[in-house]
């Protein structure tokens, strides 16, 4: 008896009402067959006699498999798998077996069709090296974990640490406030120290940072900022302060003093320091300021704006600037009432100044500029 060419699986999707189905290949004994069902990745495999029983399967017809009660939400699987197993045994000088010796030979032909559909789920399943490679040897499972696989030139497998072996968090880790600390910034000099990225962010502050939502202005914001002794960089907006830092409070509650008062933004007419208060907002000197000690003020990229009578300046009925040598307003519109001691001005727009007067006292350098009442 031939043994037709059949694939060696089948499976059906439950309904929860059918209870028969066919198994349309053949097989040689009910052991033979696996039966499982397959439901959201987990496998169960149903036992003969308890979960189903089966009938036929002497020819290429096949046989009927029957569940014992009916079930959904699953696949029902079945596949052959024949006893890996030599039952023909010849005697000496008897009549020669055709029969028994043609179930041999089909019993063979059902193993190498199941081999067949085995292989070619291992190569649908499996991971492959190209035709002409060898694939490598992976190491042993206690090198292997906690550890990520990495490929070598000459195909082999080796090892590579994850980090502290709690990477399934990585992306929280990551997410995290403070999770730009576990990233690394190489800097740009050979030999020198790595930081983290948060260290580089951090080499000046952003007065975004520091804004609260129930604060009416940035005023205390600036003073959180200026407390770090860093630049603070004003991103492209308007930021209206009413009054100026108060910086008796800031060194009582931080502890420190800002010798240098260093503030920057995107450029003139897109970061606007809006002063809405009065009296004075900045005022630097190397002797008397408003610290109690001496202050440079650094202003770059920066609109400071005032409410004074001519618009767009700051009066001095409303704020001061008053500066002194190394102090520096550079690509700013600095609507300031007073310049003197060494000022570099470049370049900078200087307008609508309180009765019309501008002092430029022993100024350094000024370029770039325009100059007007």
């Amino acid at each position: 008896m031939t043994v037709a060419a059949l694939p060696s699986t089948v499976s059906y999707v439950e309904d929860g009402a059918t209870t028969a189905f066919a198994v349309p290949f053949r097989f040689k004994a009910a052991e033979d067959l696996v039966v499982e069902r397959v439901a959201d990745g987990a496998v169960i495999v149903l036992r003969l006699g308890v979960d189903y029983r089966v009938v036929g399967g002497e020819t290429d017809a096949g046989g009927t498999l029957t569940r014992t009660e009916a079930s959904a939400g699953a696949t029902l699987r079945v596949r052959r798998r024949t006893a890996r197993a030599q039952e023909m045994v010849y005697t000496p000088d008897d009549r020669f077996p055709a029969k028994s010796h043609e179930g041999a030979l089909d019993r063979l032909m059902l193993i190498a069709q199941e081999l067949d559909a085995a292989t070619g789920e291992l190569d649908a399943r499996a991971l492959l090296v190209p035709e002409g490679e060898i694939g490598g040897t992976l190491p042993p499972a206690a090198a292997r974990a906690g550890r990520a696989l990495v490929g070598m030139p000459g195909g082999g497998f080796t090892t590579a640490t994850l980090g502290d072996g709690d990477d399934p968090t990585l992306r929280s880790d990551l997410a995290a406030a403070d999770g730009a600390t576990r990233v690394g910034f190489a800097p740009q000099a050979p030999g020198t120290a790595p930081r983290s990225v948060q260290a580089k962010l951090r080499e000046r502050v952003s007065i975004s940072d520091f804004k609260r939502p129930a604060e009416p202005d940035y005023a205390p914001a600036l003073a959180r900022a200026l407390a770090t002794n860093k630049e603070v960089f004003f991103p492209a907006g308007d930021y209206p302060v009413a009054t100026g830092p108060d910086w008796a409070a800031i060194k009582a509650a931080h502890g420190v003093e800002i010798p240098v008062v260093q503030l920057s933004g995107e450029g003139r007419g897109r970061s606007r320091i809006l002063f809405t208060g009065a009296g004075t907002f900045l005022k630097g000197g190397r002797t008397v300021t408003p610290a109690g000690y001496a202050q440079s003020l650094v202003a770059d990229g920066l609109s400071l704006i005032g409410t004074g009578v001519r618009g767009n300046s700051l009066a001095l009925k409303y704020g001061e600037f008053t500066t002194s040598a190394n102090n520096s307003f550079a690509g700013c519109d600095s609507a300031t009432e007073r310049f003197d001691a060494g000022v570099n001005l470049g370049p900078a727009r200087v307008a609508g100044f309180l009765q019309r007067a501008l002092n430029l006292l022993n100024a350094g350098a000024l370029s770039a500029g325009s100059w007007r009442p």
